[in-house]
């Protein structure tokens, strides 16, 4: 799919004119000004209400580091080949011979990048698959691994995004849109059936396999089991 069929679909939904490629771009008109607002939004909300598998990557990342150079330039600080510095934010670890591990002033002793691609933090794992101890904050994992497996939702392109999922966007969208327009009770509606197509999605997306139930997305499930909207904050 395309952003334009996505947005344009979200658009029909709500019954509003259809938008051009210029028009979108350039905010030409209230349909381009209120959907190119919304729409990024919406797309990364969606993403990160559920792990949908076709947004998934895992990924290796070491723990991050500094040399003793880098870290007296950065923090003005002298180190002389301490094992140990202790910052008002952060610490620093030998690691070896002049490289120091980061950490922040919390229990774990190393910090690791998160991808600027990601929406959400699924897992961090070791090596044998197995979840372990760790917070995830301000765009970093902390944890005391000096290497994890960490599996996210990212972005997606849209062209990789299936029709299945794409729908769920278009109706967020479309709900989104039409409460803007002041439709209250299609706005009512649409909303409705967001709420079907997003647990239709949900629910193909999780017979692909058969795969365990990850403890990180537990609080997803019982949140949604009963919950009449499964992210309440997403058509806002």
């Amino acid at each position: 799919m395309t952003v334009l069929e996505i947005v344009n679909d979200a658009l029909f939904e709500a019954k509003q004119s259809s938008v051009t490629q210029e028009e979108f771009d350039n905010d030409s008109n209230k349909s381009a000004i209120g959907s190119s607002a919304r729409y990024g939004r919406i797309k990364r909300q969606v993403l990160a209400s559920y792990p949908w598998k076709i947004a998934q990557r895992v990924i290796k990342i070491q723990a991050e580091t500094i040399t003793e150079s880098a870290a007296d330039t950065l923090y003005g600080i002298t180190l002389a080949g301490a094992a140990s510095y202790l910052g008002d934010t952060f610490r620093l670890y030998l690691k070896e011979t002049g490289v120091y591990y980061v950490a922040p002033v919390n229990k774990h002793i190393r910090q690791y990048v998160i991808p600027e691609d990601s929406i959400r933090v699924r897992m961090v794992a070791d090596v044998h698959d197995d979840i372990i101890l760790s917070n995830v904050a301000g765009g970093y994992i902390f944890a005391d691994e000096s290497e994890v497996y960490l599996t996210y939702i990212y972005d997606i392109d849209e062209g990789d995004i299936d029709e299945t999922l794409g729908n769920v966007i278009s109706l967020a969208l479309a709900t989104s849109l039409s409460s803007w327009f002041g439709e209250a009770d299609m706005t009512d509606a649409l909303e409705g059936r967001f709420h079907r197509a997003w647990r239709l999605a949900k629910n193909l997306d999780a017979q692909q396999d058969s795969s365990r139930v990850l403890e990180s997305v537990e609080w997803l499930e019982r949140r949604t089991l009963n919950a009449n909207n499964p992210y309440p904050n997403l058509l806002q």
